[in-house]
């Protein structure tokens, strides 16, 4: 389940529970389903920042489990994922600095 909390930027949260379901052998489409899940309502910087999170910890699960080989697959469907799905977004927003902006606006 991904909990989703309602801010100017949606931030998600993957519960232990779910990464740890997905096993360090993961198939493409399902690394894909869960980041398409992610924008389903649309793109914003927490969405993005959600996605980062999900590879690193998929990531950070796989180095725990000694699946080192798992991890430049990992980062090939993040990157495909990006260039695919959401590089025209960030390409619109200013790029990724656009980013750092965002972050601080809202602490403040």
């Amino acid at each position: 389940m991904i909990i989703k909390f309602g801010k100017p930027i949606t931030y998600y949260f993957f519960p232990h529970s779910l990464i740890s379901t997905v096993q360090a052998n993961c198939a493409q489409d399902v690394f894909m389903t869960v980041a398409r899940s992610i924008f389903e309502d649309g793109i914003n910087w927490g969405r993005v920042m959600a996605l980062f999170h999900l590879a690193y910890r998929l990531i950070y699960q796989a180095l725990t489990q000694n699946h080192f080989d798992i991890i430049r697959r990992i980062i090939s469907w993040f990157s495909q994922f990006i260039r695919e799905s959401i590089s025209a977004w960030i390409r619109q927003q200013g790029g990724w600095v656009s980013c750092c902006f965002c972050v601080c606006r809202a602490r403040h």
